[in-house]
């Protein structure tokens, strides 16, 4: 996970800076959007997420609450 972090990081930070700045609206459905994408990612790599939304959203949100600093949308309070 700290490796798609570390390629995604750059990205998302590009996309938090360009919509804060003119669409300060449209940046909390872009968060959630890679919090789904992330949960989508996670049920596809791991066997014991795969058939449960509940219990991928469960595990997100303990990942996040340990390492609340490894993506950069997590920062501004957009978490699982």
């Amino acid at each position: 996970m700290q490796e798609l972090a570390y390629k995604l990081n750059p990205m998302i930070s590009g996309w938090i800076n360009y919509f804060s700045r003119f669409w300060k609206t449209a940046l909390r459905p872009l968060m959630s959007w890679i919090n789904l994408k992330l949960l989508k990612w996670a049920k596809k790599k791991y066997k014991r997420l795969k058939f449960s939304y509940q219990r991928a959203r469960k595990w997100m949100q303990r990942v996040c609450n340990t390492q609340p600093y490894l993506f950069s949308h997590w920062q501004f309070g957009c978490r699982p």
